[in-house]
């Protein structure tokens, strides 16, 4: 018998790993998926450029400046927009940083829940739970006091039953919920060196049709000591086709997305001029070079790297998304437990203060470590 099960990929109750470790406190963290993270992920190929989650603003989210200094990581300001940090090495070094603060036997990858079930034998107070789950071929079910779940609201509603059916409040306010980062496809280009000014980064991309002009947002996401020069766009992409022919739909993306921001500099670099002094038959041709110079050098990237969202069954419902959803709010009825208490929820979209961002992943995990305590005092 377990007294608590952590479902999902968000940093549910790691903030407190003296807590997590207690020998009296038996815990096991169950992730569908094959790794750690959620939505955090670097590129495969060592540049350190996050494909997921990925900024912090350190005068407005004061857990995540917190558990940076907790976990000793280092940042720096983004290039564009010194008001937002990033982690040096990508995000994806404070999942590692907490991983290596649990027991790994206590971690069990591959293991999607896919049914809940309040047993009803014994008095309330002594109540337990059944959990359901699936470990390569075998079905596999655990007795639990507690859960916490931090997988999305979305697909917690789509792919986990529960007996008895949870309130319908709750059961609403997960349906009409919306996963922040699960409709996006991010691609990075990579170059040998940094040739773009601050002002043709960092901005939203006008889009006249999908397919032709994918992207909606560009950022600088060259590394701190600048050894990688990189921008990362935000697309908005369908991702059903067949998997044989993924390596070259991904090349054509990179392809578009290049051919996309160098027509957008043009115009910007247009209309710049247009705006400054008398134009000279010599400012004319210094124009047209600085502007040929730039498409040039943005379209001969020496790598680029997509991820694709959509694709991840455990963090999006869609695999051909038509909008990006704006930016979640808080919602009560997704960070009210259930089942009397038994049944929590820490996804960052569970959050009453920052849903959806970094911040908000580990706002619900103390609020959820907040209740654990007390329940299991009582």
């Amino acid at each position: 018998e377990l007294q608590a099960i952590i479902e999902g990929h968000e940093k549910c109750c790691d903030t407190n790993n003296d807590y997590a470790n207690s020998s009296n406190f038996k815990w096991n963290l169950f992730e569908a998926r094959s790794v750690l993270g959620g939505r955090l992920a670097n590129d495969g190929s060592g540049h350190q450029i996050d494909l997921g989650g990925a900024w912090i603003w350190p005068n407005r989210q004061p857990r995540m400046r917190q558990m940076v200094k907790k976990f000793k990581l280092s940042t720096f300001p983004q290039f564009d927009d010194p008001s937002s940090t990033r982690i040096d090495g990508g995000a994806v070094g404070l999942i590692h940083a907490l991983s290596l603060s649990l027991p790994p036997e206590n971690i069990r990858l591959d293991s999607p829940i896919t049914k809940i079930t309040l047993l009803r034998e014994g008095n309330e107070k002594e109540q337990l739970m059944k959990v359901e789950t699936r470990q390569g071929d075998s079905d596999i079910s655990f007795l639990v006091r507690r859960i916490a779940i931090a997988a999305p609201p979305k697909i917690v509603s789509n792919l986990i039953q529960f007996d008895p059916p949870l309130s319908e409040e709750k059961q609403e306010a997960m349906k009409e919920s919306h996963t922040w980062m699960a409709g996006v496809t991010k691609v990075s280009l990579v170059y040998p060196y940094r040739f773009w000014t601050k002002d043709m980064s960092n901005m939203g991309l006008p889009q006249t049709g999908r397919g032709l002009y994918p992207a909606f947002q560009v950022y600088d996401a060259s590394t701190k000591d600048r050894s990688i020069a990189a921008l990362t766009f935000f697309a908005l992409e369908s991702s059903s086709f067949d998997a044989a022919a993924a390596a070259d739909i991904d090349k054509q993306l990179a392809d578009d997305i290049a051919s996309q921001i160098a027509s957008v500099w043009r115009a910007m670099m247009i209309r710049q001029s247009s705006s400054n002094s008398v134009s000279t038959s010599g400012n004319q041709q210094q124009l047209h070079e600085e502007i040929s110079s730039a498409q040039e050098q943005v379209r001969k990237f020496d790598n680029y790297h997509v991820k694709r969202w959509p694709m991840e069954r455990y963090i999006s419902e869609d695999q051909s998304p038509k909008v990006i959803h704006p930016h979640p709010y808080p919602v009560r009825n997704l960070s009210t437990n259930d089942w009397n208490g038994r049944l929590l929820f820490a996804g960052t979209e569970t959050d009453l203060s920052s849903p959806g961002v970094l911040e908000g992943a580990v706002g619900a995990a103390d609020r959820v470590l907040r209740e654990l305590r007390t329940s299991f005092r009582k």
